[in-house]
């Protein structure tokens, strides 16, 4: 066995989905069930690791076991994005109430130090080797206040950081959606801006429909969300600053990676200077989106 994903079938038929991860993966991978299992007793749907897990075995490998869902992806249409503003708003204010957030706290700002610091390196030219070089410093030359801006910000709080499609999951008929994949609250402390921009990103401006579709499901999101924390103007950045922080952030991490010699893959690469750039071309799109939204 080796690290990765799995579906496991008891002998009474019962699937279990297994992962696998290496030693020094285990430690986020508890954490992470920690906050699933917070935002649970809270009564907001999201994946638990089962009972016996997780289970060590030969190689330096240890074994996560959850329940299979049989659920869906969330459709692009208005009911699904309205419950998923709800269902992302409860999650926040859930976790807003998760104990000890100094923890993430204190663990967000080392990140976000390190970061910081990285981008220096290559603004210095002192890491050689990157891909894009000349075009990765222009950006980090341009966004560099604005990573120091959300790293300052006072409206932190702890999220779930990692709202992509795959990690919400909608049942077959019916009920709120479940969250799976809770990996990167530990260091994600933020604005709340931060979950919804990215949950936007990859539910609706990602998803081929023309431009009043979009606009009117990410209302429909925005509109969910206003409903549940009973607020009209909860957003306290532009979606566009948003976005491009994510892609920044995601590229200078990748840089981070690559300094202490781990793979980092040209795709993953491609994917966030594409990110950067779609975030920059669609801020008039954005806008309308948040009309309504963002607090003056």
């Amino acid at each position: 066995m080796s690290p990765g994903y799995y579906l496991y079938v008891t002998e009474n038929r019962e699937n279990i989905f297994i992962k696998v991860v290496s030693r020094d993966h285990v430690a986020r991978q508890i954490d992470s069930d920690n906050y699933a299992r917070w935002v649970s007793r809270c009564g907001v749907p999201a994946c638990c690791m089962r009972t016996g897990f997780p289970i060590a075995v030969a190689g330096n490998l240890t074994i996560f076991g959850y329940d299979f869902l049989e659920y869906r992806f969330a459709r692009t249409d208005f009911s699904d994005l309205s419950i998923l503003g709800r269902s992302v708003a409860n999650l926040h204010l859930s976790l807003a109430q998760y104990p000890k957030p100094e923890l993430v706290r204190n663990s967000s700002n080392l990140r976000m130090k390190a970061l910081l610091l990285r981008i220096k390196k290559v603004l210095a030219l002192e890491q050689k080797g990157l891909p894009k070089s000349d075009l990765l410093c222009d950006i980090f030359r341009r966004e560099l206040v604005l990573l120091k801006e959300f790293g300052a910000s006072k409206s932190a709080q702890i999220l779930h950081g990692d709202l992509v499609i795959g990690n919400v999951l909608f049942p077959l008929t019916g009920a709120a959606p479940v969250f799976l994949d809770f990996e990167d609250s530990s260091i994600s402390w933020a604005p709340i801006d931060l979950d919804i921009a990215l949950i936007l990103e990859r539910f609706v401006l990602m998803t081929p429909m023309n431009q009043s579709d979009v606009i009117h499901l990410g209302r429909a999101f925005l509109g969910g969300y206003s409903d549940a924390v009973q607020r009209k103007n909860f957003l306290l950045f532009p979606l566009e600053k948003c976005l491009i922080f994510l892609a920044v952030r995601a590229l200078a991490t990748l840089a981070e990676l690559t300094a202490k010699g781990e793979e980092v893959l040209p795709s993953e690469w491609k994917k966030f200077f594409s990110l950067y750039n779609n975030a920059r071309s669609k801020s008039s799109l954005l806008k309308q989106i948040e009309d309504g939204f963002f607090v003056k």
